[in-house]
């Protein structure tokens, strides 16, 4: 019970942070429940960050896994704002 409110507040804070953060810079990227599950998936099969399933929710260790992902899949000539649009949609 409390590793389900301690997720529940987790994911709460980083929605806020999405909010306030979203349009005010390019490295900033947006963390949902979509991204959640396709990060996730690509981790699955190519294995390029070193994390658990359960720390995806906290921002420093998603952000990471972006960046992780972004050097995996040749993609670092693209900012944040751009990974979070194409893996976003």
């Amino acid at each position: 019970m409390i590793l389900q409110i301690s997720s529940f507040v987790s994911k709460l804070s980083l929605f806020i942070c999405n909010k306030i953060f979203l349009f005010h810079s390019s490295n900033f990227i947006f963390f949902d429940s979509y991204k959640e599950k396709a990060l996730w998936y690509f981790q699955e099969i190519s294995h390029f960050s070193d994390f658990e399933k359960l720390q995806i929710t906290d921002y420093k260790i998603f952000k990471k896994m972006v960046s992780d992902f972004r050097i995996l899949y040749e993609l670092a000539s693209f900012n944040f704002e751009e990974i979070d649009m194409y893996v976003g949609n």
